[in-house]
């Protein structure tokens, strides 16, 4: 197997553990990565619009 393959299953897997051992803590953490792209969209609509 390709060292590519492992790290994606034992990322697969670390997600996995995650959502199952804190489901409140997993759905904070994706807000808060939506929340972040947000505003990082919101930013660069600011700058170009400002241009």
């Amino acid at each position: 197997m390709k060292l590519k393959t492992i790290l994606g299953y034992a990322f697969i897997a670390f997600l996995l553990f995650f959502v199952i051992k804190d489901p409140a803590g997993a759905a904070h953490v994706i807000n808060n990565i939506g929340n972040f792209l947000s505003s990082l969209a919101r930013g660069f609509s600011a700058f170009f619009t400002s241009l």
